[in-house]
């Protein structure tokens, strides 16, 4: 039997409850770690589960590109001047966050982050790491997936059998 006879169709249900919970859990941690300056990334991060090729399915996480920023944060560029993070950007972000204006802050926090970088914040590294050490997870999923398995013997045995 060829996997593309196989539906997931009780794979997916599962991959999309685990998808509440990494969406749930993201959120969370941004909340709670006061990552949230305009709320768009907030408001972005969800998840996808895509059937690929008809052989494999697969759980993706969503948000706005620069949650990878956030993830791994932000290297040092010391001594490399056009490495500097856009101003404008940077005015927009104290304007968010409410932070009291100084004379030339922005440029501040823009040589700040030039020569030290931004520290990361692996939210969905540890969510992802826990979720794959979890037994629980891992029996969900296998569940499914003998069930999809037998269903599909049972669909092609029926085919089988009105020939």
């Amino acid at each position: 039997m060829a996997t593309g006879d196989i539906t997931f169709d009780n794979l997916k249900i599962v991959l999309l409850e685990i998808g509440v919970e990494v969406k749930t859990k993201y959120k969370e941690q941004l909340k709670k770690n006061n990552v949230i300056a305009s709320g768009k990334l907030y408001d972005s991060v969800g998840y996808e589960v895509k059937i690929i090729d008809n052989d494999s399915i697969q759980l993706y996480f969503t948000a706005l590109d620069y949650w990878i920023n956030i993830e791994d944060g932000r290297k040092s560029y010391a001594g490399q001047p056009n490495k500097t993070p856009p101003i404008q950007a940077i005015r927009k972000w104290i304007l968010q966050k409410k932070i009291p204006y100084s004379k030339n802050i922005e440029y501040k926090i823009a040589h700040s982050i030039n020569t030290k970088g931004i520290k990361s914040k692996p939210y969905l590294s540890k969510i992802k790491s826990n979720l794959n050490s979890d037994e629980k997870y891992k029996k969900m999923i296998e569940k499914a997936l003998v069930k999809d398995i037998k269903e599909s013997y049972k669909r092609k045995f029926q085919q089988l059998n009105n020939k």
